[in-house]
């Protein structure tokens, strides 16, 4: 408690936020311009971070082409390429470490994006296109290496992309049930089967023989996708149509999942969720993004910000398509189909990173999330989780009221420390650690903000150090 408390007289008073959003700023939206198009519009969304020099990127389904934005300053993001493709309203698309995979209802096979130098993206074809003549969208496993075509007319293919991920193999087939969209972690896919309104878990060991391990009837029998939490226990679906909102299921035991809270948005239509930790992203529509708080979602599901991206009132397939949380700094992508990306910074609850990492040995930097709990005012189960760390190492975590940029023992500190709070612990054999982080029940933190950096140290005494962090106390 000495500690939290400390940690209070750092905070800063949060600025004002515009009337059309909550807790969620507007740093930059953008339209495409590059080819100059003479129609537009907007679907899919996805990142990438280059991973040396931490340049962003955002990349966004268009009617007529796979766009890449620069957004590495993302008040004034730069148009990088268009890569002309079918016209076609839907086009999704995913990522496998710098590679990029572009589906849509209007081209045979995958189109594929090689990212190995983001500024000078190079466009490697459509591969697979006699294998299937269209696909809805496209998921993608980073830990096996998988990617998913969805809603192929031959079904769901499974591809190997480990192996060369320019040109992925087949690894199998699911024929039927249609799935429109899924999920892929740990060993099980969450498969959308909204023709038939199910979420099916399978079992994924065998990709050319899946095993259904249970298979739920969501809300509005009208399954969108869904999105699962990192321990596997909690995970989210929609349903895109009047009768769904968004549901969320204890899955400890994934034969058996049990439905738990709801968030029904009554103006507008659910599209798509994602998260990190316990914070869930979803698209609505025409009311924009909402950012939600699901680490209660046994009894309740709470909104912590969110953005209208449309002037459409209307509750109607209009506005957003999709948001991208996973960015490095945390600015959130958002993609609306009539007026295009949208770079959003979220305020509360949510961990935004700033400036340059020092890497320790082997090239590991430092990292933070957020999980259990956002930070928020009686936030008891809130805590960082740390990887990056050196094996067996000690780290410093550093939280301080304001930013700072100062070089120290050949580390840049990215924190005032002329008011800091210092804690410090030892990371286990595989470079992690968890630091709980409750936040008091006391209202006069709500909104507030905190910045932080993690030092560590190795056994050989290397020193490295995250990026700058901070982040806002929702209320």
């Amino acid at each position: 408690m000495h500690r939290m408390l400390s940690l209070v007289a750092l905070c800063a008073a949060a600025a004002a936020i515009p009337a059309d959003a909550q807790n969620v700023t507007l740093l930059s939206s953008k339209k495409r311009t590059l080819g100059n198009p003479t129609t537009t519009a907007y679907a899919g969304v996805w990142g990438y971070t280059d991973p040396v020099t931490y340049r962003e990127y955002a990349l966004v389904g268009e009617r007529t082409s796979t766009w890449i934005v620069d957004c590495t300053n993302p008040s004034a993001p730069v148009e990088v390429a268009a890569f002309a493709a079918p016209s076609s309203t839907w086009r999704e698309i995913t990522g496998y470490k710098q590679y990029v995979y572009s589906v849509s209802e209007n081209h045979s096979g995958i189109r594929v994006l090689d990212l190995t130098n983001p500024a000078v993206p190079v466009d490697a074809g459509y591969v697979l296109q006699a294998n299937f003549s269209r696909t809805h969208s496209i998921s993608v496993d980073p830990g096996t290496g998988r990617v998913y075509a969805n809603g192929t007319p031959v079904g769901m293919v499974v591809l190997d992309a480990a192996a060369n991920p320019l040109s992925p193999s087949v690894l199998g087939t699911r024929a039927t049930p249609y799935v429109h969209d899924s999920y892929w972690r740990r060993g099980k896919g969450y498969l959308a089967e909204i023709n038939n309104g199910r979420l099916t878990i399978v079992n994924s060991a065998n990709p050319a023989s899946l095993t259904t391990i249970s298979s739920t009837v969501t809300p509005g029998a009208f399954t969108h996708n869904a999105w699962v939490t990192e321990d596997d226990r909690l995970m989210l679906t929609t349903d895109e149509n009047s009768a769904g909102y968004l549901k969320a299921y204890d899955i400890t035991n994934p034969a058996a999942p049990a439905p738990l809270a709801s968030y029904l948005v009554s103006t507008a239509i659910v599209h798509n969720v994602f998260g990190i930790g316990r914070v869930a992203y979803v698209a609505h529509y025409t009311d924009g993004l909402h950012v939600l708080d699901v680490s209660r979602a046994a009894t309740q599901i709470d909104l912590l910000g969110r953005y209208d991206t449309s002037a459409n009132a209307t509750r109607s397939y209009n506005g957003a398509w999709g948001a991208y949380p996973w960015t490095d700094s945390g600015v959130v992508y958002a993609s609306d189909m009539q007026n295009g990306l949208f770079c959003l910074q979220v305020d509360v609850g949510h961990l935004n990173r700033y400036g340059l990492p020092t890497a320790g040995a082997g090239g590991a930097v430092p990292r933070a999330s957020f999980d259990g709990a956002p930070p928020r005012v009686n936030a008891n189960a809130c805590r960082l989780e740390m990887t990056g760390l050196p094996a067996n190492g000690s780290w410093l975590m550093i939280f301080s009221g304001g930013q700072g940029n100062l070089q120290v023992a050949g580390i840049t500190v990215h924190v005032d420390l002329s008011n800091v709070v210092l804690i410090n612990g030892s990371a286990d054999a595989n470079g992690k650690a968890a630091l709980p982080l409750p936040i008091p029940n006391q209202a006069g933190l709500a909104n507030q903000k905190l910045y932080a950096q993690i030092v560590a140290v190795g056994a050989g005494g290397q020193i490295s150090a995250s990026r700058g962090m901070w982040f806002g106390i929702a209320p």
